[in-house]
């Protein structure tokens, strides 16, 4: 994120994954989030993101991970 490449931020995700953006509609899919992130970064939106994981999991083929995601605008 902080070096502005959707695409490189959008293949951390599953192709399935959920992105959850607070006050708005959840983005589903990594091509969907890639294009969520690309807007962001268009309108020049993002600047010192910051991601601490607190709790990570994964069980058979289901993997998740709780965290703090920070980013100024």
């Amino acid at each position: 994120m902080n070096a502005q490449d959707a695409a490189k931020a959008a293949s951390f995700y599953a192709t399935d994954a959920v992105l959850y953006p607070p006050g708005q509609a959840q983005v589903r899919g990594r091509v969907a989030i890639e294009a969520y992130w690309k807007a962001a970064i268009d309108q020049d939106a993002l600047h010192d993101v910051r991601v601490e994981t607190i709790e990570a999991r994964s069980a058979s083929d289901l993997g998740y991970e709780v965290g703090l995601f920070a980013i100024t605008v």
